[in-house]
């Protein structure tokens, strides 16, 4: 279609018939400008009457029309739609136009920007056009001249707010499509990284408790959302990392201060549904390598907020719980099974996934084995649960090592310092078990002679076997069901002596200091405890395989422990 003609009349015309609300009209009143250049007060400044406040249907209004059969749509609120469609038209090929109409069309909105914010709030909270509505708000953020503006407005903060909250008919977060979901993140994540945007999103927040509450549980609900349209295949893989990512950075803003942290974590349903959205995008990765990636950079943030001993009452065994939950020890399974050995992410995921399984003893004995056995509901026993002397010394080094890094995450250094927690995080879980062991010996004794057992219990490996075995398994059968421990055992240690010697050839010696603190000891430990469920045993089988393979006969550079072992099957015929 040839643009219009450029005429005096032509444009009084089409000015007339939009202030009328006319929604045809609107849009080619757009197209004008848009051909013409013509960027005028006299042209833009009647459709902003159309944006005034006291065309805002009431509540009540609104409800009653929720009860009629065809839900007509009141022209005032249909005219406001079109106009903020007809905005996000003209401010999307603004800086094209030049410094002139730029300057115009910015003063104007300054002008208006309260009446727009009424209306962005109103659509918000009937839950219609939520999307163009961030995407104008996106626009104008972007735009030099009204970031300012917009980010010293505690009422344009509110209309954000209200947008990220808003919630459809179906009672879920208005999140339909990926147009939808981006804006409104990356909006936020430019309001939360601004002085003056991040200064009035905190005092909203510090106002009103119950908004901080909704902020989060939208949150929530958004990681939740988008794990769900990727698993109906509404999204890409690659899109649902990238925009786990940028909930993860805004996440890791709000961090700064101590009581978001305590309202992030508190219910544990932040850890739980990362952990099974991540899941999620990993049953689909495959043999992506970016995937895997995006993933392991997900996983780093996770360490940081499972380690926030330091920050709020906030517990690292409270975030191991909701993370596990959540699938996290599936997760780290496949990250193993797909991660080759040589990448550098693989040693990170590794000694990760020995921190998680080191908490499932901690809980096994706390939690699991406590309650059912009367010896060990002592006033000695219940103060293990309070740090130790040797967990107390510990813990300077986790809080220093959280909070510089929650400084740096975004320098080169975050890799290194996410591993300090990682490493700290570790120690304090194993330092517990320690103790355990080396001082519980006398409660080790008294139910050796209740269950009349001959050995003696003084190892958590043997303490395992044995207070969790069924009620209905014969004891009198345990030394035949030993000897086969044993032998299994002399098999996992060579194979572990095999690793430990080769590791240091892919540069992963500390692989085995941190998976393996106690040497197969610990191996045994977390097979009896976590019962395979999540086929983690699986995947340390598949590293074994890796490391003890002859180099000469196949190139394992940069293949998966899957692809290895798929590769030596058809070397050996499937033997």
């Amino acid at each position: 279609m040839p643009p219009p003609a450029r005429s005096s009349k032509l444009k009084e015309e089409l000015v007339k018939r939009a202030t009328e609300g006319s929604t045809w009209d609107i849009h080619k009143l757009s197209e004008y400008i848009m051909a013409n250049k013509d960027y005028d007060v006299a042209v833009l400044g009647p459709l902003m009457y159309l944006l005034d406040p006291g065309l805002i249907p009431s509540a009540q209004e609104m409800k009653a029309l929720k009860f009629q059969r065809s839900r007509p749509t009141l022209p005032a609120v249909h005219a406001a739609m079109h106009v903020l469609s007809v905005m996000v038209s003209l401010f999307g090929g603004l800086e094209s136009q030049g410094k002139d109409a730029i300057a115009v069309a910015t003063r104007l909105v300054a002008d208006h920007l309260p009446n727009i914010c009424q209306w962005t709030n109103f659509f918000a909270r009937e839950g219609l056009y939520v999307g163009p509505c961030g995407s104008l708000f996106l626009l104008f953020v972007l735009l030099d001249e009204l970031q300012g503006a917009i980010m010293s407005s505690t009422s344009c903060i509110e209309s954000l707010l209200a947008m990220w909250t808003s919630i459809g008919a179906d009672r879920q977060p208005v999140v339909v499509s990926a147009c939808t979901l981006c804006p409104l993140v990356s909006l936020l994540k430019l309001t939360i990284t601004d002085d003056d945007g991040r200064t009035n999103l905190c005092d909203v927040f510090g106002n009103s408790k119950e908004e901080l509450k909704s902020f989060i549980s939208a949150l929530v609900q958004r990681m939740d959302a988008v794990s769900s349209l990727h698993a109906e295949g509404t999204v890409s893989t690659s899109f649902t990392t990238a925009y786990v990512s940028q909930l993860l950075d805004i996440t890791q803003e709000l961090l700064t201060e101590q009581n978001y942290w305590i309202a992030i974590f508190r219910d544990g349903s932040y850890l739980s549904t990362l952990s099974s959205t991540l899941l999620s995008v990993s049953l689909k990765a495959r043999g992506h390598s970016t995937i895997w990636k995006d993933i392991t950079l997900s996983l780093r943030y996770m360490v940081t907020f499972c380690s926030a001993s330091g920050l709020g009452n906030i517990s690292p065994v409270h975030q191991m719980h909701h993370a596990l939950k959540g699938g996290i020890l599936r997760l780290l399974s496949r990250c193993l099974t797909h991660i080759p050995p040589s990448c550098s992410d693989f040693s990170f995921v590794a000694r990760f996934y020995g921190d998680i399984l080191a908490y499932t003893v901690y809980r096994r004995v706390t939690e699991v084995i406590f309650p059912f056995h009367p010896a060990l509901k002592t006033q000695t026993i219940r103060s293990l649960v309070s740090p130790s002397p040797e967990i107390t010394r510990l813990w300077p080094a986790v809080d220093s090592t959280v909070q510089s890094a929650c400084a740096i995450y975004d320098h080169p250094m975050s890799q290194r310092a996410a591993e300090r927690i990682c490493d700290n995080i570790h120690f304090h879980l194993l330092a517990f078990i320690e103790h355990f062991c080396e001082t519980q010996t006398p409660v080790f004794e008294d139910i050796r002679r209740r269950r009349k057992i001959s050995e003696s219990l003084q190892s958590l490996v043997i303490f395992v076997d044995h207070v969790s075995l069924p009620p209905t398994v014969d004891l009198r059968t345990f030394d035949q069901t030993k000897s086969l421990f044993e032998r299994d055992m002399q098999h996992l240690t060579k194979r572990s002596l095999s690793f430990l010697a080769q590791s240091s050839e892919v540069g992963n010696l500390y692989l085995v200091q941190f998976l393996f603190p106690y040497g197969i000891t610990t191996l045994r430990v977390f097979a009896r405890t976590c019962r395979d469920v999540s086929g983690g045993f699986y995947s340390l089988s598949s590293i074994f395989t890796v490391i003890e393979s002859p180099k000469n006969t196949l190139d394992f550079q940069g293949k998966t422990a899957r692809e290895v072992r798929a590769d030596l099957t058809a070397v050996t015929g499937g033997k």
